[in-house]
């Protein structure tokens, strides 16, 4: 039942490695103090509309499945695990299945200070959905150099 719970961490902690780690270790978001309170509302309507998502809605990308309400990725029926900016990621990358994602976008889809256009923290990310699906050979995370990436279901030849 508590698949629905969000985490929202609320540090005077600045530091990079100590958000990622927070994020990575199971908080939907994290915001540093002080703040201002409309950033506070706002992050916390972001979390209580995710919450509030119908626990069966499922989105697919050819093999590939996303449970939004468990926030569980299956592929031939066995369940990968994601931290909760990997789901983010692969979330956005089905909804927009074959078509190109800019750095940017996938940043403001996280809504999180956390990430900056200096920083490879998105690269990071999408090498590990990488090597999280790879060995299935039921899609691939394609890039387009300076442009973005984009999720292919479709096209792939096992070698």
């Amino acid at each position: 039942m508590g698949e629905n719970i969000r985490i929202l961490i609320i540090s005077n902690e600045e530091n990079l490695q100590h958000k990622v780690r927070a994020l990575n270790g199971g908080a939907d978001d994290y915001i540093v103090k002080p703040f201002r309170i409309e950033e506070l509302i706002v992050r916390l309507q972001t979390l209580i509309r995710r919450s509030c998502l119908e626990p069966t809605k499922k989105m697919a990308a050819g093999k590939i499945e996303l449970n939004i309400g468990s926030r569980a990725l299956f592929i031939a029926d066995e369940k990968i695990k994601l931290t909760n900016y990997e789901f983010e990621i692969m979330r956005l990358l089905i909804k927009k299945s074959g078509k190109l994602i800019s750095k940017y976008e996938i940043m403001k889809h996280l809504h999180d200070d956390v990430f900056n256009q200096n920083n490879n923290t998105v690269e990071v990310l999408i090498g590990r959905l990488r090597k999280k699906i790879a060995p299935y050979k039921c899609a691939r995370i394609e890039n387009k150099r300076g442009d973005g990436y984009y999720l292919d279901a479709k096209n792939i030849i096992d070698h």
